[in-house]
């Protein structure tokens, strides 16, 4: 266990949840499910009476930060941020304060990260906290796809998100990348962590991954013998194939170069022997050559 301290006085309490690292393979940051983070001092219970003069006091800071936030977000106000400043202090005052923050659906996305982006410190209440701005930080980190968040009255956050899934892996500089269908870099991992799934390389691979290798995927003889996807020129695809064997495709109609060679099982000849180079470049000529050794 650790604890969260955000200088507020409440503290949380969490699992410690391993980061995804570079050269530790991907690794969930911990299991699926919801994580929540209790306040420190959650077992006083107040009395009775002290709930019911906090309810009165809710309701009337309630009706006040109306108001105030209506006149805040509306035009230019003289000394605004002192409102806001004002109208902070009286609703930690009167119980709602950021006290709890409930977290669900991450799994390869650490607990630091979100709390970084929820920026507590500058975030004092459940009033004053900018749910839109802490939205677009959080779906700007490399695994949050769409982030949800719910302030619960008086004195609850609950923060949801949904995470990208792992389309490829891009080789490049000697280093292996996730990548989802868009081409976002989601995390490393380690170079002979296949995972399942294909492997791109070259500049711009991953804004084209996924539109060429759904176009290969129709051919399933290559697809399935398929070791790395090479983008050359950022313009076409080297097919680097099981058996040493290496197939370029050229800038424009790799799929019909693919298909048309596919009739007749005319493809899967060329492509039976190994060490071998199949150049389509040329519109409507195949050149086969021997690899040379090594």
């Amino acid at each position: 266990m650790f604890e969260v301290d955000q200088g507020l006085g409440p503290q949380w309490l969490a699992h410690r949840a391993p980061s995804l690292e570079p050269g530790l393979g991907l690794r969930p940051a911990h299991n699926a499910g919801p994580e929540k983070f209790y306040p420190h001092n959650a077992g006083k219970a107040r009395s009775r009476a002290a709930r019911r003069r906090a309810l009165i006091a809710s309701l009337l800071v309630m009706t006040a930060a109306g108001g105030l936030w209506t006149r805040l977000n509306t035009g230019p106000v003289i000394g605004s941020s002192g409102f806001k400043a004002q109208l902070d202090t009286v609703a930690r005052a009167t119980g709602f304060a950021i006290d709890m923050v409930v977290l669900t659906g991450h799994r390869f996305t650490p607990d630091s990260e979100i709390f970084d982006a929820l920026d507590l410190p500058n975030a004092r209440s459940l009033v004053s906290f900018d749910t839109e701005g802490v939205r677009r930080r959080l779906e700007r980190l490399p695994w949050v796809l769409t982030a949800d968040l719910t302030r619960v009255f008086p004195d609850r956050l609950d923060v949801r998100v949904s995470e990208r899934k792992a389309y490829a892996v891009w080789m490049h500089d000697n280093h292996a990348q996730l990548i989802d269908a868009s081409g976002r870099i989601l995390s490393a991992i380690n170079r002979g962590d296949g995972l399942g799934l294909p492997r791109v390389s070259g500049q711009g691979a991953p804004q084209e991954a996924e539109r060429f290798l759904s176009v290969l995927a129709r051919n399933s003889d290559v697809y399935a013998r398929l070791e790395d996807a090479e983008r050359v020129g950022e313009r076409r695809w080297t097919l680097h194939l099981s058996g040493a064997v290496t197939v370029h495709l050229p800038p424009d109609g790799e799929a019909a170069a693919l298909e048309t060679l596919s009739h007749g099982g005319r493809l899967a000849q060329l492509l039976s022997v190994q060490n071998r180079i199949v150049d389509l470049r040329a519109s409507g000529r195949v050149a086969v050559r021997q690899a040379g050794p090594g």
